[in-house]
């Protein structure tokens, strides 16, 4: 059963954007045949524009099969374009000895080495990986691009060059026409920009800067228009496929290899990049979503294909697509039918024109830089610039890394640009992490754990934590940020003897950073002092007996180091009864009130993990610990939480029991414990019997409730 044919709106739309794209693609690859082969001299132009138009067909008709979205237009790119010029001038500088088929040959194989990479980099799944890339690199990168080809083809627009190239302009031959032309061909094309923005408006700018220098012609005999690009091909033209035979000689100098794998990836690198920012704009643009994989796996294709025909290399043309949805397509259709209409496009202009003035095509390319030349950049150094920018440390920093890759590809090349770009970012990006690696530092008091001592233990903890340290880091902890922990700790005075690291905001370790610690505790003990460490972050080998202590959070790493502190105070917080009696004085009552107090409590005795309530408990007890050490935590989905540990001399339940709620957590009991207990009843019968003691009772509650209110302040602020 055949499928339902499309309905007649839709298919106008994709025939209507097949040939606006078609129309884009062919005046571009016209443009950029100027360039690629530009250093093997003029004559080779003709093989260039069939390279370039074999490209936007064959390889833009492989990538309309493979990509993920239904319009999607491929086509020779000026950054490519670059890469594969300077790959030609480079051989032919370096390899004199090589025919110019040979180096020809050479690009084709660099440009099939490079689909294949980009097939690899999708198998393995890298596409999403141009997201990572950070934005000042990428509008660096098409800044200097732009800068290049203003560079090299104003002098082609101004009719002062034939052939483009990054040198000084020969003025003696200024051809005042060619520069009319090329004059005029820029301003169609910003006029068509803003009039026309849904026509091919590179296309018509072509075809009127080429219309009117066929009137000057007509008007003017042998009027000058400067270099000519012939679009006939000369009567011993060979296509670069048929000059297999020379790959053997241009292999077997021992440099050309590595000249071929340097720029591969080089090509992969910058196809890659510039396709999946391409395909990103395009997403905003029209609300679609790509999938990034499978496009790389598209324009690897694609290039694996144009390589073996001799083609130049392609990558996703934003601008093509954007002519292509504007006329109306919305199917797959337009961009298969766009590939195929090429070829007719240029055979047609081949019979219509012999020639085409490079004063046009110098003004097409210019148009083009100006159309690379992203926004962002243009406000980064109005931003920069202004009051503002000069006191922002980041907008500086991020200037520089957008005016060393632009300075790179002008003065170096785009290969070089690319790794001095991310390499300054890198540096950068380690610079910034190192900076914001401690998130803050504690000391002192405000270091403590939740466990609640007797109130002499507790003062005598105020006095010695100011031994004690608390450094919170956060960010990944590797190799270019792990020294800086030894810098902070060097920083804290000499009386500090215990240092916590708490960790629990870094989402990453590694090897250097743990041996850094290990080192740095080794240190520390032979001065006498320890460090701990709290959290768990990935990476983190708790088995490794050179590093510290590691313990779950903040306030088990607290709860050791008070434990130390106390034991080398020779006070045992975990031995000894206090009598029933304490608790009296506990809420403040007289001798004489103590006894009858007695009277309306009882001791219950519990095992260790024994529960005195459960989450949801009735609340009708108030709690007084003897002996042992109970435990307050709620279960969550990470785990059981400690509120906070009692040891003997605190109350607890108090809460729940004043205003009749369910219990609100569990309260286990982490050894053998002795508990003094007073329910609801016997508070009803002391309210009417002793109506003085009710009353201190609930003083003290109150008292005790207004430090755990503080207490909870403290672990709340922690939390943050």
């Amino acid at each position: 059963m055949s499928p339902p044919a499309a309905p007649r709106s839709a298919l106008l739309g994709d025939i209507l954007g097949a040939v606006n794209a078609a129309a884009s693609s062919f005046a571009t690859a016209v443009a950029l045949s100027t360039l690629v082969f530009a250093p093997l001299g003029r004559e080779w132009l003709p093989s260039a524009l069939v390279a370039c138009v074999l490209a936007a067909s064959l390889g833009g008709l492989i990538a309309a099969i493979f990509s993920s979205t239904a319009v999607s237009v491929s086509a020779p790119r000026a950054a490519i374009s670059i890469v594969i010029a300077a790959l030609v001038a480079t051989v032919h500088r370096e390899l004199p000895e090589l025919p110019a088929q040979a180096i020809i040959a050479l690009a084709g194989i660099t440009v099939l080495t490079a689909g294949l990479l980009q097939v690899v980099g999708a198998g393995l799944r890298l596409g999403q990986l141009v997201r990572f890339v950070p934005f000042p690199v990428i509008a660096g990168f098409t800044h200097g691009i732009a800068l290049t080809l203003a560079l090299v083809y104003l002098p082609l627009l101004l009719g002062v060059a034939e052939v483009p190239r990054l040198a000084m302009p020969r003025w003696g031959s200024f051809a005042p026409a060619a520069a009319l032309v090329g004059a005029a061909t820029l301003a169609a094309l910003f006029a068509f920009a803003r009039w026309t923005p849904r026509l091919p408006g590179v296309f018509l700018g072509l075809a009127s800067g080429v219309a009117l220098a066929k009137a000057l012609e007509l008007l003017v005999p042998g009027i000058d228009l400067g270099g000519l690009l012939s679009t006939r091909m000369p009567e011993n033209f060979v296509l670069p496929t048929a000059e297999w035979s020379v790959v053997p000689q241009a292999l077997r100098d021992p440099s050309a290899p590595r000249y071929l794998l340097s720029f591969a990836v080089a090509i992969a690198a910058i196809a890659s990049i510039d396709a999946l920012v391409g395909a990103m704009a395009v997403e905003t643009r029209y609300g679609l979503r790509s999938r990034p994989d499978r496009d790389l796996f598209a324009q690897g294709m694609a290039n694996v294909f144009c390589g073996a025909a001799g083609a130049v290399g392609i990558s996703y043309g934003a601008a093509q697509v954007t002519a292509a949805r504007s006329a109306g397509a919305t199917g797959r259709l337009a961009s298969i039918l766009c590939a195929l209409l090429i070829p007719g496009i240029a055979i047609a202009s081949a019979l219509a024109v012999d020639s085409v003035p490079v004063s046009v095509l110098g003004a097409i390319m210019v148009y083009l830089a100006r159309r690379l030349a992203d926004p962002w950049g243009f406000a980064l150094w109005r931003t920069a610039l202004g009051p503002e920018g000069r006191r922002d440390r980041t907008v500086r920093l991020t200037l520089m890394v957008y005016l060393v890759v632009a300075l790179s590809i002008v003065l170096l090349d785009i290969v070089a640009a690319l790794a001095v770009g991310m390499a300054v970012s890198a540096i950068l990006f380690v610079r910034t992490m190192n900076q914001h690696l401690v998130r803050g530092m504690q000391s002192g008091a405000s270091v403590r754990s939740r466990r609640l001592y007797p109130h002499a233990i507790h003062e005598r903890l105020e006095q010695l934590m100011g031994s004690v340290a608390m450094v919170e880091l956060q960010g990944p902890l590797f190799f270019g940020t792990a020294d800086r922990i030894v810098a902070e700790v060097g920083k804290l005075p000499k009386g500090v003897r215990y240092v916590v690291l708490d960790l629990r905001r870094v989402q990453a370790l590694d090897a250097t950073a743990s041996l850094v610690i290990g080192r740095l505790r080794a240190r520390m003990k032979a001065e006498g002092r320890e460090i701990v460490l709290s959290g768990r972050p990935p990476g983190l080998a708790a088995g490794d007996a050179s590093l510290p202590p590691i313990f779950a959070d903040r306030d088990r790493a607290a709860e050791w180091v008070e434990d130390q502190l106390l034991a080398e105070e020779g006070i045992d917080v975990t031995s000894g009864e206090l009598p029933a009696e304490s608790f009296a004085s506990f809420i403040g009552a007289s001798a004489a009130e103590r006894p009858v107090l007695a009277r309306y409590t009882q001791v219950l005795d519990l095992a260790a993990r024994d529960a005195v309530f459960r989450f949801g408990d009735a609340s009708n007890q108030l709690y007084f610990l003897l002996s042992g050490r109970v435990t307050i935590q709620y279960e969550a989905a990470t785990g059981s939480i400690r509120v906070v540990t009692l040891l003997p001399g605190n109350v607890f339940g108090h809460i729940a029991f004043i205003d009749g709620q369910p219990r609100s957590a569990d309260a286990l009991c982490d050894v053998p414990s002795r508990v003094l207990v007073l329910d609801r009843d016997a508070l009803t019968r002391m309210l009417a019997e002793e109506p003085g003691l009710a009353a201190l009772l609930h003083a003290m509650a109150a008292r005790d409730i207004a430090g755990r209110l503080r207490a909870t302040d403290r672990i709340v602020r922690e939390m943050i």
